[in-house]
């Protein structure tokens, strides 16, 4: 996969994207309500096994195109029929409400994939 918007590329990740993928993964305030943060070891099984080796690929490189920087880890798959696509995703901190990731995506979405509906699904933080 490969979509472009205006600020962002997303792309398949390398195993070059490493240093970004734990920067993001490793953060306990990021991975909060995911799972615990992870290891250097844990991130690069988990680059590997599930967003470079799998197939279909289980999560995509959102990388900021002004430094070349992976900023985010964006799962993009279809579910329940081919033409319905669900988006979750986890971004850096430091870009925390500063993209409009999921709106540019969206619109990029439906263009590029001619899927007829994107959605998301989330969990809420225990207690809210």
């Amino acid at each position: 996969m490969y979509l472009e918007t205006n600020r962002m590329i997303l792309r398949e990740f390398t195993i070059d994207d490493l240093s970004d993928f734990h920067e993001i993964f490793s953060d306990e305030e990021v991975m909060e309500h995911t799972e615990p943060a992870y290891t250097l070891d844990k991130s690069r099984q988990f680059l590997s096994d599930f967003c470079i080796n799998r197939e279909p690929k289980g999560g995509f490189a959102a990388v900021l195109k002004e430094t070349g920087k992976v900023i985010g880890y964006v799962l993009f798959k279809a579910i329940d029929e081919p033409e319905i696509y669900e988006i979750g995703w986890i971004f850096n901190k430091k870009y925390w409400r500063r993209i409009t990731f999921l709106c540019e995506t969206k619109e990029k979405g439906h263009k590029e994939c001619g899927n007829k509906k994107v959605t998301k699904r989330s969990k809420p933080p225990e207690g809210r």
